[in-house]
């Protein structure tokens, strides 16, 4: 019959098959969502780096452009004051070379990045100015600078004209290269008198340039405006007065002539890089700043190796999840399998019950014992008011009293025995196990497991039966055993008494064959009263016998060496006893009895070629104690070690050991008596000899 063992509500959450498919789904999406987040974050991240480098560079470039612009603007006015002084001197008495001279050394000192401050006549030939004594000593004539196209400029001038700028040119004095900045000065009539000018060495606006931050790779530089010559550039490039540009600055400059920023790489060396140019407001010069692409995305490429290693590691995470949640799944699926073939295969009756007493699952075998098909009949249902309503003898059972509920209100596991009911009224006795189960501290229910004990009830019967038949067996066989024995031996004590009166009344007519069977027969009639005399004794063993006590082994040997003082005597045993003797539970006669019989039979069976010694001691052995008796006699073989406790068992011939073979038989019935076992053993180095060991219990 094909049942399910739990109820929908349980069933619906114990257990559910892993959506493995939409849980990769699931995993691939989040990494997909992730990384499209990532990559917009890093690309927004890739336009804020950009437009920092762009704001930048035109920080730069006005940066650039006020610093030169502000050096050009005091150069003129310099300019401006020396044309001035020139035109004011030749109004009135003519230039003094040596005043005007001191006034432009003075005012070049004013302006220390200037190279030089000179003067020229209309002819363009040096006439004042800045060292000009050292001047008029190295180079005679003075230079002449009339083919310069600055002095050109200004002399097709007309009134004061604007300041010129000329392209880097070589000294004809320091011979470095010097950007001039010049003006024209008049004579008093109006007339052209010559030029003014000062030079500044390009060196000084490649430090200029070099001190903006740039990064590794940024660049700066500053061209004429009209012509886009190249006048000064940092990195230092030996190609000034060039006119090379790039394209995208030509389309751009045409587009805004006065200020720009485009993306594009550089003419001189190729690197991409966002410029910047910007046309000085006052003078006709522009200044471009570049910051390399590769030098502001570095934090940018920092922050995305970062991003991207916390990818992977998101990546990894989320593969390592979702493989522990399909594992996971496929445990509690397997889990749940195993728990439902358990349930359904199970021998025994398990059903729930939540903490108000309702079932809420059971299994096929608990409907089976209740007789019922379907589990409807049971779940959402109280089990005690329908199966364990009333105790086996007809009286209430109240639900107070049922150990389930016990288990509920106390939290604690409880096991017996008990009786429940079918429905149709019919009962059956179980065993049961209740299994509280908690949830956050909490009692929530239990697990009931039970089995139908009725045919072990009915095998108990039969066997307690059995037991009081085979107690009365033996009682009565014991009570034969007793009175046969003790009945046998009167005959036979007339018979060897009769035997004897026979012998002394006939001696002197007997002869020796005679005398032979009458001491054959009185020692038959002998060994006869010793047989019947033990097996009295072996049925006396645990008969009429008061309770176990406390016996000091140590007193019980005091005993035995009394008994066996001729025997120790005769033989010239050495007895050995291990100190101190333990406690133990019994039988102080039984004990007694048992020693005897063993330290005898050492000394029995001892070996004519050596003195016997007999070793007794004691050792713990768990919650008993373990006795052991060693001598040096004959041995046993290890093939005869357990037929020598059987009753009437003997290894040697009655003419050369005496007894009658039930001493260890009667030893084994003690020890069984006691709760102990007995055993012989080899020497433990391999002496010759034997080991007797016995147990017994310790006191409680």
């Amino acid at each position: 019959m094909d049942m399910p063992i739990l109820s929908r509500q349980s069933l619906s959450t114990a257990a559910t098959r892993a959506p493995h498919r939409r849980i990769w789904l699931w995993v691939v999406v989040l990494n997909l969502l992730v990384a499209g987040l990532s990559g917009i974050l890093l690309y927004r991240g890739y336009l804020q780096h950009e437009d920092r480098a762009r704001v930048a560079s035109q920080n730069l470039s006005a940066l650039l452009a006020q610093t030169i612009g502000a050096e050009i603007d005091q150069v003129g006015l310099a300019l401006a004051a020396m044309a001035d002084e020139a035109q004011r001197e030749m109004a009135a008495d003519g230039i003094d070379p040596d005043i005007f001279n001191e006034v432009l050394e003075r005012q070049q000192r004013r302006l220390p990045y200037l190279e030089a401050l000179r003067v020229t006549d209309a002819s363009g030939v040096i006439r004042y100015g800045s060292q000009i004594e050292t001047l008029s000593r190295r180079q005679t004539p003075l230079p002449d600078l009339s083919d310069r196209e600055y002095f050109i400029t200004l002399k097709q001038q007309s009134g004061n004209a604007d300041l010129v700028i000329s392209h880097p040119l070589q000294s004809r004095v320091s011979q470095q290269w010097d950007i001039v900045v010049a003006r024209r000065y008049l004579t008093p009539d109006g007339r052209f008198a010559g030029i003014v000018y000062a030079t500044l060495p390009v060196r000084h606006f490649n430090e200029i340039l070099a001190s903006l931050s740039l990064g590794r790779n940024g660049t700066a530089i500053l061209r004429a405006s009209q012509d886009y010559a190249l006048l000064a550039r940092f990195p230092i490039l030996d190609a000034y007065g060039q006119t090379k540009m790039s394209q995208e600055f030509l389309a751009n400059a045409q587009a805004a002539p006065a200020l720009g920023t485009y993306l594009a790489h550089g003419a001189a060396d190729g690197v991409e890089r966002i410029f910047t140019y910007r046309r000085l407001s006052r003078h006709p010069l522009m200044v471009l700043v570049g910051l390399a692409t590769q030098d502001y995305v570095e934090d940018w490429r920092q922050d995305t190796g970062k991003t991207g290693l916390l990818l992977c590691l998101f990546l990894l995470t989320t593969l390592v999840g979702g493989l522990s949640m399909v594992k996971a799944g496929q445990d509690r699926q397997n889990a749940f399998d195993q728990l439902h073939l358990l349930l359904n295969s199970a021998g025994i009756g398990i059903f729930g019950i939540d903490g108000n007493g309702l079932c809420t699952f059971c299994n096929p075998a608990a409907l089976s014992m209740f007789g019922l098909t379907g589990e409807g009949e049971l779940v959402g249902r109280n089990l005690h008011g329908l199966l364990h309503y009333r105790r086996q003898d007809g009286t209430p059972y109240p639900e107070s009293e049922c150990p389930v509920h016990h288990s509920l209100d106390s939290g604690v596991a409880s096991h017996g025995i008990d009786h429940y009911w079918r429905p149709d009224g019919s009962g059956f006795p179980i065993e049961f196990w209740v299994t509280p189960q908690s949830l956050g501290g909490q009692v929530v229910g239990a697990v009931v497991s039970f089995a139908d004990i009725t045919n072990r009830k009915a095998a108990e019967n039969a066997l307690a039966e059995k037991t009081r038949e085979l107690a009365r067996s033996n009682a009565e066989l014991e009570q034969f055993a007793y009175v046969a024995s003790h009945d046998l031996r009167e005959p036979l004590r007339m018979i060897a008494s009769y035997v004897g009166l026979l012998e002394r009344h006939l001696a002197k007519t007997l002869d020796d064959e005679s005398r032979e069977f009458i001491a054959f027969a009185k020692d038959g009639a002998l060994r006869m009263d010793r047989l019947i005399r033990d097996l009295l004794e072996y049925s006396r063993i645990g008969r009429d016998r008061p309770p176990m006590q406390t016996v000091a082994l140590g007193e019980v040997m005091i005993d035995v060496k009394a008994n066996l003082a001729v025997p120790l005597e005769e033989s010239g045993a050495e007895l050995e006893i291990v100190e101190p003797l333990p406690q133990v539970t019994g039988d102080r006669g039984e004990l007694v009895r048992l020693l005897q019989n063993l330290l005898g039979n050492a000394l029995k069976y001892r070996s004519p070629d050596r003195r016997p010694h007999v070793r007794l001691e004691a050792r713990p052995s768990g919650e008993q104690w373990e006795i052991s008796i060693t001598d040096n006699g004959i041995g046993i073989p290890a093939e005869q070690r357990e037929r020598i406790f059987g009753v009437f068992q003997r290894l040697h011939a009655r003419d050369a050991y005496e007894g009658t073979g039930i001493g260890l038989a009667i030893c084994r019935k003690i020890l069984t008596h006691h709760g102990g076992r007995v055993w012989a053993d080899d020497v433990e180095d391999g002496s010759p000899g034997s080991v007797f060991r016995f147990t017994l219990r310790r006191p409680s």
